[in-house]
């Protein structure tokens, strides 16, 4: 069976598979919004858009990207992509009601610190 990749106006993916469906929203470990969507968005934009759309499942896609070398601001409290996955695994677990399906894998997209390190030095020139 092949699968239907589509952007929606509210959703970030819908991967559609014949009558199943699964809608993603993928956010970044680092938004700097002033109301914190990233803890708030598994309801206010995810579950919210299931229900506008009379869908059932969903998955919350969290890009983990701190590390030594790249602390913005965003989340705190969250130290590791260990503690944060616990933190939307819980948050997933109470949405998933009422015939909701919802999980929230978080990615662990943090550079290695030794490729970080080179990447930020400037290259030396090279004379022909």
């Amino acid at each position: 069976m092949e699968t239907k990749v589509e952007d929606r106006e509210r959703a970030d993916i819908l991967v559609q598979a014949g009558a199943f469906a699964v809608t993603l929203e993928v956010k970044l470990g680092h938004s700097k919004d002033r109301e914190r969507p990233l803890l708030k968005a598994m309801r206010t934009q995810l579950r919210a858009y299931l229900e506008k759309q009379n869908k059932t499942h969903g998955i919350y896609v969290v890009g983990w990207f701190f590390c030594n070398s790249f602390r913005p601001g965003g989340i705190t409290g969250m130290q590791s992509p260990d503690a944060a996955q616990k933190y939307f695994d819980a948050q997933a677990k109470k949405l998933s009601k009422d015939g909701y399906a919802l999980s929230a894998p978080v990615i662990d997209c943090r550079w290695l610190e030794s490729t970080s390190v080179h990447a930020r030095k400037p290259q030396k020139k090279v004379a022909p």
